[in-house]
């Protein structure tokens, strides 16, 4: 049986200012950086798939390799839209599974990253268990919205909705007000 984990794909980049996205999750903001704008443009061509990763300092406006986080996620890219005679594009990703970058090409005509899969591991621990710790992470998260009044409180619909503990894991971490 062939290793598939060595193996690399090219997509285009985005570093994202003070965003992340994970797997399963949807995400919409505007893309404004030229570099940025141009490889949405590539995703276009190639079957709408590009990779972001946050950026780690938000006040550089033209990022080296060094300052973009290895780890990020691949992405569907689901909607476009430009404005006319403007220079922001809004759009809206699906992420689909997370992966590192191996290599980073900045060229102002485009961002280009290898990258390597990152798959999740395997649960180690029992289906019992594994149910109620993810009733205490919705639960505590439920806590968590009923402190932050700038959140909505239906929010945790959709972790009941969806009590998969991949997406619980991933909602709450794209919906909470952390930094990068």
């Amino acid at each position: 049986m062939q290793d598939n984990s060595f193996q690399t794909i090219r997509l285009p980049m985005i570093a994202l200012r003070g965003l992340s996205v994970f797997p399963g999750m949807l995400l919409t903001f505007d893309v404004e950086r030229p570099a940025s704008v141009a490889a949405l443009g590539i995703a276009g061509k190639n079957e709408q798939l590009i990779f972001l990763a946050a950026q780690k300092d938000l006040s550089v406006d033209v990022p080296g390799e060094e300052d973009i986080y290895e780890v990020g996620t691949v992405c569907r890219v689901r909607q476009q839209l430009r404005q006319p005679r403007g220079t922001i594009c809004r759009v809206m990703v699906e992420g689909l599974y997370r992966a590192v970058s191996v290599s980073l090409d900045t060229d102002p005509k485009g961002y280009m990253a290898e990258l390597r899969p990152l798959p999740d591991r395997a649960e180690r621990v029992s289906a019992d268990r594994m149910q109620a710790l993810v009733r205490n992470c919705v639960s505590l998260y439920d806590e968590y919205l009923h402190m932050n009044q700038d959140l909505p409180s239906e929010q945790i619909l959709n972790l009941l909705s969806n009590p998969r503990p991949d997406y619980v894991a991933y909602y709450i971490a794209q919906n909470m007000q952390l930094s990068v």
